[in-house]
């Protein structure tokens, strides 16, 4: 796997003005799509808050403190709390065995959807996101990955790289549906079966910025 560790320094007179979000992002951009990276670290002091929020809006993962972690040139100790960023990719054909493993599905479904994939830090599939040609038709994080924000950036980059702003949410996955609803997307219809015609209503969520009722 490639991994760098990015760094940022900005002149206290230009703090709160949106500029290290804004060039954290075209690095991330640079070191994913340019330096095809698997994974992007970063830390920070824990009193540093503003640096946290820097990490926290472009997506990053709190992994954990690193104590003592650094020895100033005044002997001042720190210590660094540690963030991670994974990229999202296409899966390889060896890929797909450890994609089944992590959901427990049909292999005869995975070749009708456009797959997106994240690692965690030990280079193991964590979440996959499957997309068609009109909507997200799936989302998985594996159980011992959840709560991390993988999910959260899949979706993201469905939104921001693909235009994906639909999906479809069985109405009794109460857990996904809150999910969704907390991303901002808004349930705009519901279908009393599903694709299968089996009794389980279906509920069609979309973005609001996408739905054509939102717009003056």
């Amino acid at each position: 796997p490639q991994v760098r560790m990015l760094g940022y320094w900005l002149d206290e007179n230009y703090w709160g003005k949106g500029y290290m979000t804004e060039s954290v992002q075209g690095v991330l951009k640079y070191g994913f799509e340019k330096l095809k990276l698997s994974l992007i670290t970063a830390t920070c002091y824990p009193h540093n808050k503003r640096s946290q929020k820097v990490l926290k809006k472009n997506g990053f993962i709190y992994e954990g403190t690193l104590h003592q972690a650094e020895l100033t040139y005044n002997g001042n100790i720190y210590d660094h709390q540690c963030y991670y960023l994974p990229g999202i990719s296409q899966p390889t054909p060896e890929d797909y065995d450890e994609i089944l493993h992590v959901w427990e599905m049909s292999e005869h479904y995975l070749p009708v959807v456009e797959l997106f994939v994240i690692s965690n830090a030990n280079g193991k599939i964590a979440a996959f996101m499957g997309l068609s040609d009109e909507l997200i038709e799936m989302l998985f994080v594996h159980p011992d990955e959840q709560g991390k924000g993988y999910g959260k950036r899949l979706i993201e980059y469905a939104r921001d790289k693909k235009q994906m702003d639909k999906v479809d949410v069985n109405e009794q996955n109460e857990k996904a549906l809150q999910f969704y609803l907390h991303l901002g997307f808004q349930i705009i219809g519901r279908d009393e079966t599903d694709s299968m015609g089996k009794p389980f209503p279906i509920l069609h969520l979309q973005l609001p910025e996408a739905n054509p009722d939102n717009r003056n």
